[in-house]
């Protein structure tokens, strides 16, 4: 072979072998391009990862818990209408007779086919000229409070009691003591009628 042919093959070879060698190379990541590479003769030390670190759900834990013991209710619904109970009923009208409210007495534990909307403005009436001349009369202010005070603790009084029920249970009748219609001292029967959920004072015949 020629010498310049042979050089010619030669270079054509050594071409080739970089072409082949440059293929077969693993890719680098750019990850691994930035991680430092060791050096020569020396140990690098381990990198430390820090792990990943997860709080334990401690509430989620406990309301599962509680959830599962049945240890978590709702609270009761407690009622704020006083009509809803004798034990409350009972308590309110005594607060309305101390305080001289017969008006909102009227209004509110009558029976509701029995309340005439055209004689609430006369009671309203006749209780403020009632106010009014007790207010100019000091012993009349004195004895009208005393006479207040006797008719509602003997509605309190009812409390110490056991109401009869009538065979459906929607009337309780109790006794209590105070004025006759005679204007006598004595014992009245006192009945209370449930309706739609609620007490009223069942209207003596």
């Amino acid at each position: 072979m020629k010498p310049k042919n042979f050089t010619l093959a030669v270079l054509f070879l050594a071409i080739i072998g970089l072409g082949l060698w440059w293929f077969t190379q693993t890719p680098v990541t750019p990850a691994e391009k930035d991680t430092p590479q060791p050096l020569p003769g020396r140990a690098n030390p381990p990198v430390k990862i820090a792990p990943n670190v997860i709080a334990p759900p401690t509430t989620l834990a406990v309301t599962q818990k509680q959830l599962s013991n049945n240890t978590i209710t709702s609270a009761p619904i407690v009622s704020t209408d006083p009509q809803g109970d004798l034990k409350t009923a009972i308590p309110d009208i005594a607060r309305l007779i101390r305080s001289g409210d017969q008006v909102t007495r009227y209004q509110t534990y009558s029976p509701p086919d029995k309340v005439d909307p055209k004689l609430i403005p006369q009671f309203i009436a006749m209780q403020q000229e009632l106010e009014t001349l007790a207010n100019q009369n000091p012993q009349m202010r004195q004895d009208m409070q005393t006479r207040r005070d006797s008719d509602a603790q003997s509605f309190e009084n009812l409390l110490n009691q056991t109401p009869t029920f009538n065979s459906i249970g929607n009337e309780a009748t109790f006794s209590r003591t105070g004025e006759t219609p005679s204007g006598n001292p004595g014992i009245k029967r006192v009945t209370f009628v449930l309706i739609d959920g609620k007490w009223y004072e069942k209207p003596t015949n």
